[in-house]
Parts: C-alpha cells; structure tokens; sequence
C-alpha cells in the first residue's frame, strides 16, 4: 500500500458556506438528471473566480420543468452568450457550449429544519451578468449580517 505524505495544518472538515453576496463565477459542470421528486434538473457547479474567494465552489439545481425553465433561462442570458431574441420557441441547447462560461452568483442566506433545529446555511439563488459581481453583500446591515454569519458559523465552523 502507498505512503501517503500530507500537510493537514489549517485544512477544515467542515466547507465554510460563502458569504451572501455576488461573486463572478465560472461554469465547470453541468449534468442533466432527475429531482427526487421524478422531476428534470440540471444540476450546475460553479467555480468562484471573484477576487479572494478564488478556487471556491458553488452548487445549484435548476428545475427544467416548463413552469419553472426560468431559472434556466436566466442562466444563460447571465452569460452573454444568448439574448432574449436567441431564446424563443423550442430549441436544443449543447450543455458543453456552457461549460467554461463565467456568471455572477448571487449567494443568500437561508434556513430550515432539520430534526427540530433550525439550520443556517446560504446557497446560490439566481445568476445574473458577470459584470455585477460586487463580492460579499454590502447591502445587508453589519448587524444583520453578524446575525446570519454568526448562524452560520456556529453550524459551520467558524473560519
């Protein structure tokens, strides 16, 4: 069996969630599956490029389900590779010419229960042009921010 040598100093179990904010962001996979529920998604990484937070990643699935191909819409007028004229009527879209792609992602927070307790935790809401990627939110009030971050951090580990 090989010798593994590794450095584990500062290395943390627990992923630290990303602030809330809005970070540029490129696409590095995309991979078509179904909900739990029965339901089409397209599950999509990210990979933050925004400045200080490079190398991080981030997760969300779209529905693909005709009420909801918004979010999917969204996403790939976000990239500027498509506009509102290109996408009208059905159509077949090759998942690999959006792979590589950079976005904004607009982290927020959230929260819901699990075994009784409340969990804090941000995600991935919506995408939005890369040219309105701002870093972590300063739209939210210090104290309100301290609030969720503190949550978060006693759920999480702070960093």
């Amino acid at each position: 069996m090989p010798i593994i040598g590794a450095d584990f100093t500062g290395v943390e179990t627990t992923p630290q969630p990303l602030p809330v904010g809005s970070y540029s962001a490129r696409i590095v996979e995309l991979k078509e599956g179904t909900s739990k529920t029965g339901n089409p998604k397209l599950d999509v990484v990210y990979e933050i490029t925004h400045q200080g937070f490079e190398g991080r990643k981030a997760f969300r699935s779209l529905s693909l389900q005709s009420n909801a191909l918004f979010s999917f819409k969204r996403l790939l007028l976000a990239t500027g590779e498509w506009d509102e004229d290109d996408l009208k009527g059905p159509m077949q879209i090759d998942t690999a010419e959006i792979v590589g792609l950079e976005v904004c992602v607009v982290v927020v927070a959230n929260s819901y229960k699990k075994d009784g307790q409340t969990v804090f935790n941000t995600s991935v809401d919506r995408d939005i042009p890369v040219s309105e990627a701002e870093g972590p939110s300063s739209g939210v009030s210090d104290a309100a921010r301290d609030e969720v971050e503190g949550e978060v951090g006693a759920i999480f580990g702070s960093r």
